[in-house]
């Protein structure tokens, strides 16, 4: 597996946004760490092509970040914020709940703008199986009054 990394490191600066979050998500998903020079250089090509990002792979890199143990770079983060906000009604269920999921995980407060984004999400608030975002983006409570503390964890009528 080794090999494929190595591989990875020579031609990630022709990955697409797919290509940055699969290598990622592999990784993650196969249990292995990947090299320092091979995060390093998925980060910045994931700066240089972040405008074409969409709400899968920005999903799948910070989930893969987050299952890894790492912190994305701040300008990265920042990237990826910017490119989430203006997507975010192109975000169905599982984008928002892997999007919170990595936050969380990370330890990382998503911006103002992110977070209402990710709440005001009628798959958030709506369907029995956003259960476990509710529960999240309750549990982090950014910007949430009690009465919308309360909504998101399904204790009152919406």
């Amino acid at each position: 597996m080794a090999g494929l990394t190595d591989q990875a490191v020579v031609v990630q600066g022709n990955f697409n946004p797919q290509g940055i979050a699969n290598t990622l998500w592999v990784c993650a998903k196969l249990g292995l760490k990947p090299s320092e020079a091979l995060v390093a250089g998925l980060t910045d090509q994931a700066v240089v092509v972040q405008g074409n990002f969409n709400p899968q792979c920005i999903a799948n890199t910070l989930w893969a970040f987050a299952k890894l143990g790492l912190q994305p770079s701040e300008s990265l983060l920042g990237e990826l914020t910017s490119q989430s906000v203006l997507l975010i009604d192109s975000f169905n269920p599982q984008n928002i709940h892997m999007t919170v999921w990595a936050f969380e995980t990370m330890g990382l407060k998503p911006s103002e703008a992110l977070f209402a984004g990710l709440t005001a999400q009628g798959g958030v608030t709506s369907t029995p199986k956003a259960l476990p975002t509710r529960w999240l983006i309750a549990r982090r409570g950014q910007g949430l009054d009690e009465h919308q503390r309360q909504q998101m964890m399904g204790k009152t009528q919406q």
